[in-house]
């Protein structure tokens, strides 16, 4: 039994890409194509300006990426007020 000051430690560890330096605020303009499955590839004409989502879990996602000002959400009544 190891006492508690000789407790193994954990190195601290970084996300990738969260102490990176760069600028990410450049925005691509134009159409681009996506692989989304099981469609293939799918092309978009530009950035979608809004989304829907049928679950829940999905809409955490959202607003976890900032979207969460352009949600639509089904069920929504199920959220309180």
């Amino acid at each position: 039994m190891r006492r508690r000051d000789e407790r193994r430690r954990e190195p601290h560890r970084a996300l990738a890409g969260c102490i990176s330096g760069s600028d990410t605020s450049e925005i691509g303009t134009g159409s681009y194509t996506v692989s989304m499955g099981p469609m293939g590839e799918v092309e978009f004409d530009g950035i979608p300006e809004d989304a829907f989502v049928a679950f829940p879990q999905y809409a955490d996602m959202g607003f976890a990426l900032g979207g969460g000002q352009t949600l639509g959400l089904q069920n929504h009544d199920r959220f309180g007020d």
